[in-house]
């Protein structure tokens, strides 16, 4: 699942969570770089003789941009599926953990106890499993009591 244990008490730190500091720290990264090669001048200024000139600079300006646009986008989807990902696995741990605690609760506390095994025997689904489990154990305890009987 990627998870990697930490001390208690801490939350643990998924593969997800390393992979959305890596690409915000890409991201912050790339948009420094771009702002520092305009801060240090080292795009070169154009001048424009003809009428031509300025639609090429213009698709270029458009080209640029779209790909800035693009390369935002990307980082934005991949940090959107690592944070879905993450909530389901915190999900998950922590479904792990409140069944666990549930369990412990039921051991020491004799009422929550009762009251759970009243909420299951209610359920449809849970009666005709235990009486599917009942009648193949006395079908089985009655194989055995009928082949010890004959012989």
């Amino acid at each position: 699942m990627g998870v990697t244990r930490s001390k208690e008490g801490e939350k643990p730190v998924t593969l997800s969570t390393v992979v959305v500091i890596s690409i915000c720290s890409i991201g912050f990264v790339f948009i420094a770089l771009m702002i520092l090669v305009y801060a240090l001048g080292w795009i070169p200024s154009t001048n424009i003789d003809k009428p031509g000139d300025a639609i090429s600079v213009a698709n270029t300006y458009i080209v640029f941009t779209t790909i800035i646009f693009v390369a935002a986008t990307v980082i934005l989807v991949v940090i959107g599926f690592s944070f879905a990902k993450q909530f389901a696995d915190s999900k998950d741990l922590q479904l792990e953990k409140l069944f666990g605690d549930i369990l412990l609760e039921i051991e020491s506390d004799d009422k929550r106890g009762k009251t759970l095994a009243k909420t299951l025997l209610e359920n449809e689904y849970v009666i005709n499993r235990i009486d599917e489990l009942l009648d193949s154990k006395m079908q089985s305890k009655f194989r055995i009591f009928m082949n010890s009987a004959t012989s």
